[in-house]
């Protein structure tokens, strides 16, 4: 019977999905820079390979008892059949949760870098939101895939000791209700705000234009620093008089 093999192959598949998610709204959403989209790319590239290898070491342990038990002959002991029935019902939940935590993880990893090459603090918050959506999304496709792993493992060995198993049906499809509303939430929420964002920066900047035409027009006869002056004074918004050689003459203002 083969179990890991197949089963993590399909898990890197399922993570590679959920950071093709990730990376398809930031390149389409946020407002990153091409320098900032090289970075991310090759932090997302090395966490996906750092993820698939941590998952996979916590699958192979969970599964484990499996593997011994379908490496023995037939019929199996009573406690080899307790632990590879223990180990299919634990093996789920156990991938489920390694992938949601190092998903987690490595998008704080994500965002720090991110921020390290000049991302603003609030973009970078929206960016954690997607992140989480789609560690979300990778722990639940991962869990689906266990569980499938799991229940042909258990038809083949077939045991005959019964396991206590914690959780009902009606359970799981109230956590896959919840997981798919918190990954529609997050992914709504932080994309919703970027766009708010960019429309927001665009209209400071088209009415800070307009406002220093206006000055401009107003200012009558006066130049350089006076001019400068003007503008502070009447957009309140910070201006500065630079010279032929793109040094600061004047500046008014904060910032």
């Amino acid at each position: 019977m083969r179990l890991l093999g197949p089963l993590l192959r399909r898990t890197f598949l399922a993570l590679a999905l959920s950071q093709f998610v990730a990376w398809w709204m930031a390149a389409t959403v946020f407002p990153l820079t091409p320098d900032q989209l090289d970075r991310l790319r090759v932090v997302m590239v090395a966490g996906l390979v750092l993820e698939w290898a941590l998952v996979s070491l916590v699958v192979a342990q969970l599964a484990a008892p499996l593997r011994r038990a379908a490496a023995l002959p037939s019929p199996l002991d009573e406690r080899v059949e307790r632990a590879a029935a223990a180990s299919a019902h634990r093996l789920p939940a156990g991938a489920s949760l390694a992938t949601l935590v190092v998903g987690a993880l490595l998008t704080a990893v994500r965002v720090a870098v991110m921020q390290a090459q000049g991302l603003p603090p609030d973009i970078g918050l929206a960016g954690a939101g997607v992140g989480l959506a789609t560690a979300i999304l990778g722990a639940m496709a991962t869990y689906a895939l266990a569980a499938q792993a799991a229940a042909g493992a258990l038809e083949h060995l077939g045991p005959r000791a019964e396991t206590v198993v914690r959780g009902t049906v009606r359970g799981k499809i109230l956590a896959v209700a919840f997981g798919l509303n918190t990954i529609g939430l997050l992914l709504f929420a932080a994309t919703g705000y970027v766009r708010f964002r960019g429309d927001s920066d665009q209209e400071y900047v088209a009415t800070a234009r307009r406002a220093q035409a206006s000055a401009l027009s107003a200012a009558g006869g006066r130049a350089g620093a006076d001019l400068a002056e003007r503008v502070w004074l009447v957009t309140s918004a910070p201006s500065a008089l630079l010279g032929p050689g793109g040094e600061v003459v004047a500046r008014f203002g904060a910032g």
